[in-house]
């Protein structure tokens, strides 16, 4: 398998995919403080995998506009979740709202990844597949 333009995408999430999401949950969970234990190697060991599957996946991924939509969305969430456990207002009908909508974009963000990679890598395979079963069977019964 040959690298094309597309995947420098791919080769970009994966280099910095895995410690930028290991800043975004160290900062959602407030787990500063941890330094020097093994909950710090745990994590940034799940958070390398997933970037790896992330950055896999990539290569099949046409329509960026959703994904990269729901990744910033998520982001400002935390952002305003932090903001507001700062100011004292982490308990409010406010921050609650802002968990859920990250809950909710993460699980859509699983969804549209899961969706492009079924529509761009998995069905495309597939008809590989079934024509190239075709044409055997074809080839038999015309020889």
């Amino acid at each position: 398998m040959r690298f094309t333009r597309r995947d420098l995408v791919g080769i970009a999430i994966a280099t910095l995919g895995g410690p930028l999401l290991l800043l975004l949950f160290l900062a959602s969970y407030e787990l500063w403080d941890h330094r020097h234990t093994v909950l710090l190697a745990g994590l940034s060991q799940h958070i390398a995998i997933g970037a790896a599957v992330i950055a896999l996946c990539s290569r099949f991924i046409r329509r960026w506009d959703a994904v990269l939509g729901l990744l910033a969305l998520i982001v400002l969430m935390v952002i305003g979740v932090n903001w507001l456990h700062r100011t004292g207002d982490g308990t409010t009908a406010l921050a609650t709202g802002f968990k859920w909508v990250g809950v909710v974009s993460f699980l859509l963000l699983n969804l549209a990844v899961a969706w492009e990679v079924l529509t761009n890598a998995v069905m495309p395979w597939l008809d590989r597949r079934d024509e190239r079963r075709r044409a055997a069977g074809d080839a038999e019964a015309g020889g």
